[in-house]
This record gives C-alpha cells, sequence and structure tokens, in this order.
C-alpha cells in the first residue's frame, strides 16, 4: 500500500462512522484534502463496469 494512502484510508474509517450528512459532506469536498480523499477511497469495486458507466451516461444527460 502507498504510504501517503494509508492516513487517507484512516480518515476514511473516521468519517464513515459519522452521519450520512457528514459522509456525503466530504465526498463531495471540493477542496485539495477532498480531492486526495476521492483518490483513495474505500468504494472502490462498489459498482460493476457497467454500473459506473451508467452513471456517468446519467450525469451526461442530466447537463
Amino acid at each position: 500500500m502507498n504510504l501517503h494512502a494509508s492516513p487517507l484510508l484512516d480518515e476514511w474509517v473516521r468519517i464513515l462512522e459519522g452521519t450520512n450528512d457528514q459522509i456525503v459532506s466530504r465526498m463531495l469536498d471540493p477542496s485539495e484534502h477532498g480531492r486526495d480523499l476521492r483518490q483513495v477511497t474505500p468504494f472502490a469495486g462498489v459498482l460493476t463496469p457497467a454500473q459506473r458507466a451508467a452513471v456517468y451516461a446519467s450525469f451526461r444527460a442530466a447537463e
């Protein structure tokens, strides 16, 4: 595991202990730190490639 990723994964553990609103807020954080958290997401592999493509397609259609 990347040494930089370990503290971020530890932070995700703490984030996921919060309320849904707190979790969503952190997931959508536009700051550089928010971007770093999203790069080391614990949600990798949750969606199949087809489900992920459908999510992206729905966002493009909503624009």
